[in-house]
């Protein structure tokens, strides 16, 4: 296993300083970089494939005709007669016209989604991560199938996210299909700053059954430390906050359960955010994450070896092509979703932020407020479009 307390979170600092440098080198803000990073070149690669696809995005602007106030108003004080989703479908309508048939078109197109404030609370990201980058993760997770009682598994809850139709036949799979979550500090189901103290999950806990959680963050460590990368990218200040939480958390700053295994997992813990749910051959309902912050990003990576994935966000009006590589942020406790099944394997890796661990580190957790095109060009001197300020084509006199 790795050395030194923050080395999983120096890896994503690292991964995140080069995606800047080659962004503004990109955008011309920056000549470039000065000396070679610590980073091996198939990982700079990496950092630069994403550079390039969070650029064609923002090429690709769709605007909403709502705020996420809006939306979040009828999440909290919707009638309590009507489920909220429907209410939210209702009244809430996406970019795009529907088809022929009445559903959502299919969007395979790198894109943003700026709402009518300005702000950029959705980013779509196909080809987000290399092949080399998806092979890798799936061993990894074909690997830990192995273990006895192995933590990624279909558990015995009441969630629909545990119901067994939902999972593809184990006996066809190289993965094992199942889901785990894991967390470098989070509180327990019903606790919070107010009644409780928070602490790594069981999952991550090593145990005499041989459940490889902390081999697995071990072998996730540059997947992590990428979406961690894509963070810094899109949300600047979320990323910044998420961090020094969790350097707090790294350097024994906060009261918590189990500090010793906490402090031995920090090495391997290369994200910004504090937990990451691992789904693997599973199709997945409509549903919304109402645990997270109410405006803070989640991010939902794919990989595998797979055709036919498609990603429905009804409040975008769009059924995205969810193939093998793709990178989708956005808010999940305001934008219901939902994963089709697939023709093939898939693997999900679901990050997201826990604002009552926040609470508990900075004794409150103000959620920074999404980025907007403005603040995002002047991060990175993005272009806001392409403007003609003179037309030199007009007529002369001459034909």
């Amino acid at each position: 296993m790795s050395q030194g307390q923050g080395e999983g979170l120096d890896l994503c600092r690292r991964f995140a300083d080069y995606a800047r440098t080659i962004l503004e080198e990109r955008t011309g803000k920056e000549p470039g970089a000065q000396a070679t990073p610590n980073i091996p070149l198939l990982i700079r690669g990496e950092i630069e494939t994403m550079v390039d696809r969070v650029l064609a995005a923002w090429r690709n602007k769709v605007r909403l005709s709502y705020t996420l106030d809006q939306a979040l108003e009828l999440i909290t004080e919707g009638p309590s007669h009507k489920k909220k989703d429907e209410l939210l479908r209702e009244q809430l309508r996406g970019p795009f016209p529907p088809d022929a048939d009445g559903s959502d078109p299919l969007v395979g197109t790198p894109t943003i989604f700026i709402n009518l404030h300005g702000h950029i609370v959705a980013w779509y990201l196909p080809g987000l991560f290399t092949r080399r980058r998806s092979e890798r993760t799936v061993q990894s997770l074909a690997h830990i199938s192995t273990y006895p009682n192995s933590i990624l598994r279909v558990h015995r809850t009441d969630s629909w996210r545990d119901r067994k139709d939902m999972f593809a036949n184990p006996n066809k799979c190289v993965m094992e299909p199942g889901n785990v979550n894991l967390s470098i500090c989070w509180f327990s189901q019903g606790r919070g700053p107010h009644n409780g103290t928070p602490g790594p999950s069981s999952s991550l806990k090593e145990t005499t059954n041989n459940q490889g959680g902390p081999h697995l963050l071990y072998e996730l460590r540059e997947a992590n430390a990428l979406i961690g990368t894509l963070l810094s990218l899109v949300h600047p200040d979320l990323f910044k906050l998420q961090m020094d939480m969790l350097d707090r958390l790294a350097n024994g700053e906060v009261k918590v359960n189990d500090a010793s295994t906490m402090q031995e997992l920090f090495p391997d813990w290369s994200t910004p955010f504090n937990g990451l749910t691992i789904i693997t051959n599973r199709e997945t309902l409509y549903h919304r994450d109402t645990k997270g912050g109410q405006r803070t990003f989640d991010i939902l990576t794919t990989f595998g070896e797979y055709t036919g994935g498609r990603l429905h966000v009804p409040l975008l009006s769009a059924n995205f092509i969810y193939g093998p590589g793709t990178g989708v942020v956005l808010p999940g406790y305001i934008f219901e979703h939902s994963a089709s099944k697939t023709d093939g394997e898939r693997l999900c890796l679901a990050s997201y932020v826990r604002p009552n661990v926040g609470a508990a580190v900075f004794g409150a957790y103000d959620e920074p407020p999404l980025p907007t095109m403005k603040t995002l060009m002047h991060e990175y001197r993005l272009p806001l479009a392409e403007i003609v300020s003179r037309n030199i084509w007009t007529s002369n006199g001459h034909e």
